[in-house]
């Protein structure tokens, strides 16, 4: 299931308007416009009429190279979809285009305009041939973002990329800096107004030879060589008696093209008449959809008649695709008609008619053109309508970032009186890791949710899910145990978005209160069930990885992590695609296979959009740790920056605090104890869940590990192994391994510290006890200059010491690539070991 998905537009936009009939070849504009192709822009800036997109058709017909376009409007003003329909433009010429920036666009929440337009511009590189874009109506486009991110790519063009921007107006791009740089091709209305010898063979379509010569002039003078003025006069002509009079000069002296349209208008029979003005509301429209909002009004309109007579006149109606179906209305005329119907019909009668297109296009399965025509017919009820028909299709196909752009339709005190969107503002809370908004929405869910209705059941099942997973972060393990069943036992198995979000909960609190292999056979018997859907079949797999890497099974982890990303892969699930990435990397950096976990973290990182909770500030730590062991200075500088601008960009005080404390623990391990206090007095335990997973950065861990490096009074050392046993206990209960071993290491220091050296050793042999059946090195290696010398002690004290030994060569190791960064030939070796080769060792 691709990432872009034509239902989300009409796939109309992305045809090039049919030529009319009349057409009259321009070669010489064609040549002029040919000459600089490999330009990265071509402007086409005139006023209403002078027939741009219809020259650029025209241009696009005859050119050799692969082209493509979009026409834009209103609604195209939001950084998604305006760059989705691009992407999907691109594609309907060259397939296999824009991989990644499809999965960027598919995330809940784009927060960098600059990472996207990197996105995008990387994409665009990679091309195999010269490939055009065409923007038609790009001055519909307002928003400030899309207009940079459009401008930066053209500063820097990709070699194959030429994109051809059609408006009435200089659109907001430094056009200066472009002309300077050779950049742009620039058509205006002095190249795109017709010559003399354009207008007659024009006229020749449309009269006879012996009265063409008498119309040029006046043509000419009164004209300039405007198209649609042109077309207009010619229409108006065509309705007078011209075999008893030639025209006057006032019969085409418009003055305005309002006064021709007046004139046309006026000739029209009352049926065609009331087809032109109720469908110049519509953005598009085709003969069903005509019928549809016209005939509750006038019963007797047959729209498939009136359109024949309207394309027969050649009212300025455009032909959107190659079947005749879909059509649109040239911007004067639509304009110039839409304002004949404020004149005749009561804003009511106005917001009625667009109440009607919504409800087509919601029939149609069209629910963004639904809503656009909602909220222009100012019924919001009706919005919240369509949302709520249609939020469980989001839902299941984990497109939650499309239900925040519905949601952002609805004010706050419109989702308040409605139980379905407060479970869709459940989801988003869910998927932004906002859990502190979770009970203010769930009290105001119960305050309206009536559960003896059937549709309501549904809901509070939901609500109930949310209540577990707020209790699961609060460590209420039992409570959300109890929860999370009942949501299973009363869920329907269509809904599989909710479904696998209860499944994986579940499976992870089961294995937090009681480790047992059974939790592991119940999903893999689950999942090789014919009847599991793939996405379903995707999700369980990645719930494998979750509660492996809890339990600390590296090993199983890494087999159901691979297995998990290439079954992700090939149905195009991008999000456990991502997941299964992040986990390979943290699998390999926990066992100091420091190159593979630089691939993983590094391919991680280019999708980070894509994971939620707090894995992508994870994923940053990951590589971060892993550049730094590496001695990779270069890149390690660049992560960095862009850690601090995604944490800056998300504005989520949870990923602030484990940005922070990502940050302290780097500090400490370059010996920076001063920065280190600095970045963890800015981390806010607050907003660390009580909970933990399996993840890489735990700031209250870092937190003691810096009070540790900045203290030897006893007192002090004494509060911290109380606060260290409390996190002891709480790695106990949940079972959670990673948490457990770093928490047994920072006892151990802190009793080394007390000189209470047989505590010390108590603690690092628990802690190398529950760190050999996994390969867990990274955790040792980290604060290798505290425990270096005990683990020696160790190592000739214990006759089981294979796991000791082990540590003390990658420590030695690591010591010999810090002595020599850059020279990482022996740390190659080591990541060329299997799991299995490692047991063996």
């Amino acid at each position: 299931m691709d990432s872009i998905n034509s239902d989300r537009f009409l796939t109309t936009k992305l045809y090039r308007p049919q030529l009319p009939t009349d057409f009259i070849p321009r070669p010489n504009l064609l040549e002029y416009i040919n000459k600089d192709i490999r330009r990265p822009l071509t402007l086409i800036s005139a006023g209403a009429g002078f027939g741009k997109s219809t020259f650029v058709s025209y241009w696009l017909q005859e050119i050799k190279h692969k082209n493509a376009w979009l026409s834009l409007d209103e609604n195209d003003n939001t950084l998604r979809l305006f760059f989705m329909q691009m992407v999907s433009a691109i594609r309907s010429v060259q397939p296999d285009f824009g991989k990644k920036i499809a999965e960027l666009l598919a995330v809940a929440h784009i927060t960098d305009s600059k990472i996207l337009r990197n996105t995008l511009q990387n994409e665009l590189s990679t091309l195999p041939e010269l490939t055009l874009l065409a923007l038609d109506d790009f001055h519909l486009i307002h928003n400030t973002e899309i207009v940079q991110i459009i401008a930066d790519m053209l500063m820097y063009p990709a070699k194959n990329f030429h994109l051809i921007i059609i408006s009435r107006i200089d659109p907001p791009l430094p056009l200066v800096k472009l002309r300077s740089k050779n950049l742009l091709k620039e058509i205006r209305s002095s190249h795109l107004k017709l010559t003399d010898k354009e207008v007659k063979l024009f006229l020749k379509n449309h009269f006879e030879a012996d009265k063409i010569n008498d119309f040029l002039n006046i043509f000419e003078n009164k004209l300039e060589g405007w198209f649609t003025g042109l077309r207009l006069a010619v229409i108006h002509l065509s309705l007078l008696d011209l075999n008893s009079k030639l025209p006057k000069e006032k019969d085409i002296s418009v003055g305005t093209e309002v006064y021709l349209l007046k004139e046309v208008l006026s000739h029209l029979d009352e049926n065609t008449l009331n087809f032109l003005l109720k469908t110049a509301l519509l953005d598009k429209f085709n003969k069903d959809l005509a019928d549809y909002i016209i005939k509750s009004d006038y019963e007797d309109i047959n729209s498939e008649v009136c359109l024949k007579n309207v394309l027969k006149r050649n009212l300025f109606v455009v032909s959107l695709d190659n079947n005749g179906y879909w059509f649109r209305y040239h911007h004067v005329f639509q304009s110039f008609l839409q304002n004949e119907l404020k004149k005749r019909v009561s804003p009511e009668g106005i917001h009625e008619l667009y109440t009607r297109a919504a409800q087509w296009h919601q029939k149609a399965g069209l629910i963004e053109e639904a809503l656009h025509y909602a909220f222009h017919a100012e019924n919001l009820e009706y919005v919240v309508e369509i949302i709520e028909n249609n939020m469980y299709q989001c839902i299941n196909e984990n497109k939650i970032y499309q239900l925040v752009q519905w949601m952002e339709k609805v004010p706050d005190s419109l989702i308040k009186k409605s139980p379905k969107l407060l479970v869709a503002k459940m989801h988003i809370i869910h998927t932004n890791f906002t859990f502190w908004y979770m009970p203010e929405v769930l009290a105001a869910f119960y305050s309206i949710n009536d559960k003896d209705k059937d549709e309501n059941k549904v809901l509070t099942v939901q609500a109930k899910l949310f209540e577990g997973v707020v209790a699961f972060w609060q460590v209420h393990i039992d409570k959300s145990l109890d929860l999370f069943r009942y949501v299973i036992d009363n869920l329907s198995a269509e809904m599989i978005g909710v479904n696998s979000i209860a499944t994986i909960y579940y499976s992870v609190a089961r294995q937090m209160k009681s480790p047992s292999e059974r939790v592991f056979r119940d999903l893999v018997k689950i999942i090789h069930q014919k009847q599991v859907p793939p996405p379903q079949k995707s999700f369980l797999l990645g719930t494998i990885v979750f509660i492996k890497l809890i339990e600390g099974d590296l090993h199983i982890a890494e087999d159901y992590a691979r297995r998990s990303l290439e079954f992700s892969t090939s149905i195009d699930d991008h999000f456990v695609e991502t997941w299964a990435t992040y986990e390979m990397g943290y699998i390999a950096y926990q066992q100091n296979k420091l190159l593979e976990a630089e691939k993983y973290f590094e391919e991680a990182l280019n999708r980070v959009f894509y994971l939620n909770t707090i894995a992508p500030v994870d994923v940053f730590a990951g590589l971060l740790l892993t550049l730094q062991a590496l001695g990779k200075e270069h890149r390690y500088r660049q992560v960095e920056q862009e850690l601090i601008a995604f944490v800056k960009n998300n504005d989520n005080p949870v990923f602030y605090t484990h940005g922070y404390s990502c940050r302290a623990r780097l500090a400490l391990n370059r010996n920076d104890i001063a920065s280190a206090k600095e970045f963890i007095s800015k981390a806010d335990l607050y907003f660390e869940s009580e909970n933990v997973s399996f993840d890489i950065e735990i700031p209250r861990l870092t937190q003691c590990r810096v009070s540790l490096q900045n203290t030897n009074n006893t007192g002090d050392i004494d509060n911290l192994i109380k606060k260290l046993n409390t996190h002891l206990a709480l790695s106990q209960n949940t079972n959670n391994a990673h948490f457990n071993i770093r928490t047994l290491i920072l006892l151990s220091i802190a009793y080394e510290k007390k000189n209470d050296l047989e505590q010390s050793t108590n603690f690092l042999l628990k802690a190398i006890h529950k760190a050999e059946t996994g390969n867990w090195m990274m955790p040792f290696i980290e604060v290798k200059n505290q425990i270096r010398n005990q683990l020696k002690k160790l190592q000739s004290k214990e006759v089981n010491n294979h796991f000791i030994k082990l540590l003390l060569l990658e420590i030695s190791k690591s010591d010999d690539a810090k002595a020599s960064p850059g020279n990482h030939l022996t740390n190659g070796i080591q990541n060329n070991l299997s799991n299995r080769e490692m047991d063996i060792l």
